[in-house]
């Protein structure tokens, strides 16, 4: 009896030094030939765990040594995964995880084995353990790419909402991270962890932070508390994120248009200090990040400028093609472009020296940033055009409606250049979207190259009648209303100077007002960069101007507030007519009669939020002679413009009654005889 323990003994140790030996030579595999090779040798002493690991490694080797084809083909594979599909009830939820990664690795083409895979996974959903769940949330979306309607993700979805108070911080990042790569965005998941990521305190590192942000900015869900209490926990140890962390953590922030000023404010006091030490790609994704959120005069103002020119080129300077690429768009949507003059012409030139590595992609966006900033360089310009013509063919149709736009508002677009896009863009016209081909027609039409092949071209393409129409509620006080009105206004202060009657004939004449405060106005705020930041900086110059006191050349007789007098006369002039028409309305709407026509929300204390279009503008001035003719094709619009008027009309005859009722009574009585004549 003792003999025969002792074997037992013995043969129990053998089998456990077996299983030693085979997970070393398995860990040790230089390649998947490698690891098939073991598996032939000793494939009757493999279990489950061998037999995932041998997987699991032929898929780490198989991504580097990229073949597929051979290792698919081979009948050692073959045997190993026929083995595999016969062990899996043995296998723990992780390991199954773990094969589900691999399978989706070696691209395996037997739905079989993924299907026998997916159902075992749902078979133990049933009391598995949180770290379970993950693994099995991981695998089911990271591996399996599945989406809503597959059994698996039906039987773990509801699993995993259930029971989120259960998971621990760690894990509850992981399923963020792994909702973010469905096909569809789960909103309300990612929502949902967002709140009991919230009742937990957040101790998170560095690359977790960066993580979990990074899943939100990616999936466009944004979750402002969340966000708030990321950075609240980044801040006492900004010192100790590494540069990739901070980079990607700023990065998310300005995706979601997140603003915290002394989050950011802090973010730059570290960028100052640590300057040196950071990579090209952190740094410049910091960059951007900054410029995104309009708070690149922040980042500046740490260095004086002399300070800071120096190692923003040298920075520039180590810059590749993808980098230089998206700081030159971020510097393109920044409202600090006078202060980075050296940082506008460091990317020049770093462009200039990496053209040859430059594909269409950041041609498409270097051009059309630096035709945003008016950067009207021929040397840059003819470069990039050098390296395009070649690189066409790869465009898409918005990209090549985009260069061409891009080198009509700049006027550097060569013949041959311009040439070359038609021909491209007349081969592919079935292609571009409605939007494309209106900024295709632009560019041609501006540029001044007579090709009547492409514009036929457009104009019979399948997109063209789908094409978005002009609606000026969305650009209502933009920078190009209001050149056009200060333009407008200075021919009315002009012709009016001539007794003799005149006509205004405006043949697009929209609504005639807007409200600033509208849902459209909203979605796009160009008036931010326009009407806004002209009455700012009227604001400015009265507040400085101390005495008030006037030095521009006309008189106040002109209708407008002698306070912004230091302005040029015509947006002076402007600004009054804008600051008359919220007054009248203001007037109008504390006498009971409501905001006139279509705009709505007024709040005084802003300023103004109405936008009067080119027929109030003009009917404001015109006199009792004169005559004015609007045209609108649409209906709606149309009697928004109608109300809008008649609005205007009320506000003028009440003004007058009450002019009227202060005068002398033999005053009255001659302008009454002089209506009526």
């Amino acid at each position: 009896q003792q003999t025969t323990n002792n074997n037992k003994q013995n043969t129990s140790g053998d089998h456990g030094d077996h299983h030693a030996f085979l997970n070393r030579r398995l860990a040790k595999a230089s390649s998947s030939a490698e690891v098939l090779t073991i598996w032939n040798q000793h494939g009757s002493s493999f279990d489950a765990i061998h037999l995932t690991s041998a997987l699991c490694r032929i898929a780490q080797h198989a991504a580097s040594e990229s073949r597929y084809d051979v290792l698919l083909t081979d009948r050692r594979w073959k045997s190993l995964l026929h083995a595999v599909s016969g062990r899996l009830a043995e296998c723990p939820m992780k390991d199954l995880s773990s094969l589900a990664w691999a399978l989706t690795q070696v691209r395996v083409r037997d739905d079989l084995v993924v299907q026998a895979v997916e159902c075992q996974m749902v078979d133990r959903l049933e009391g598995c353990t949180t770290s379970d769940l993950v693994h099995a949330t991981r695998s089911c979306i990271d591996a399996l790419a599945v989406d809503e309607s597959s059994l698996l993700f039906q039987a773990l979805n509801p699993r995993v909402m259930a029971r989120l108070s259960e998971f621990d911080l760690q894990e509850l990042v992981t399923l963020a991270s792994s909702f973010t790569n469905m096909p569809t965005i789960r909103t309300d998941a990612l929502l949902s962890i967002a709140e009991h990521l919230l009742s937990k305190p957040l101790g998170l590192s560095g690359p977790d932070l960066a993580k979990l942000s990074s899943a939100y900015a990616k999936s466009k869900v944004s979750h402002t508390r969340l966000m708030k209490a990321l950075s609240d926990a980044a801040c006492p140890n900004m010192d100790n994120l590494d540069a990739r962390s901070l980079s990607r953590f700023v990065w998310a922030y300005a995706h979601l248009d997140v603003k915290d000023p002394d989050f950011m404010r802090l973010v730059s006091s570290t960028l100052a200090v640590k300057f040196q030490v950071y990579d090209d790609e952190s740094l410049s994704r910091l960059v951007w990040a900054f410029a995104k959120l309009d708070l690149l005069p922040e980042l500046l103002g740490r260095f004086s400028e002399a300070q800071m020119a120096q190692p923003v080129v040298v920075l520039v300077g180590r810059l590749d093609a993808c980098c230089i690429a998206e700081l030159a768009w971020a510097l393109a949507h920044t409202d600090a472009r006078h202060q980075s003059s050296h940082l506008l012409h460091a990317i020049k030139n770093r462009t200039l020296h990496i053209a040859s590595f430059l594909d269409h992609k950041h041609l498409q966006i270097i051009s059309g940033a630096f035709a945003r900033l008016d950067f009207q360089d021929a040397q840059l310009f003819g470069i990039i055009a050098c390296q395009a013509k070649p690189l066409l063919p790869t465009f898409t149709s918005h990209g090549l409606a985009s260069i061409a736009a891009a080198f009509a508002a700049v006027g550097r677009g060569s013949l041959d250049f311009m040439l070359a896009i038609a021909d491209e863009a007349i081969m592919r016209i079935a292609d571009f979207s409605a939007q494309a081909l209106s900024d295709l027609e632009w560019a041609f039409m501006s540029s001044r190259v007579q090709h009547q092949d492409l514009l036929h071209a457009i104009r019979g393409a399948p997109g063209w009648e789908t094409r978005p129409q002009y609606q000026h509620r969305f650009h209502a006080g933009g920078a190009a209303d209001c050149f056009k009105h200060v333009v407008l206004t200075i021919l009315l202060d002009c012709m009016l100077k001539d007794p003799s009657p005149l006509t205004f004939v405006d043949t697009h004449a929209g609504s005639g007002m807007y409200d600033l405060n509208s849902p459209d106005s909203q979605k796009v705020p160009r008036y931010q960069d326009g009407a806004m930041r002209l009455a700012g900086r009227a604001t400015h110059v009265s507040r400085g101007s101390g005495d008030g006191s006037s030095s521009s050349s006309r008189g106040d007789d002109d209708g407008y507030d002698s306070g912004i007098s230091p302005l040029p006369w015509p947006i002076a002039l402007y600004l009054g007519a804008v600051r008359a028409c919220n007054s009248s309305v203001r007037m109008r709407g504390r006498e009971g009669c409501g905001p006139c026509g279509a705009v709505s929300g007024l709040a005084p204390s802003a300023g103004f939020q109405l936008y009067p279009g080119s027929p109030i503008i003009a009917c404001q001035r015109l006199r009792p002679g004169d005559r004015a003719v609007l045209l609108e094709a649409s209906g709606s619009v149309h009697a928004d413009l109608r109300r809008n008027l008649d609005s205007l009309l009320v506000c003028r005859q009440r003004q007058q009654q009450r002019q009227q009722q202060q005068q002398p009574p033999q005053q009255q009585q001659q302008q009454q005889q002089q209506q009526q004549q």
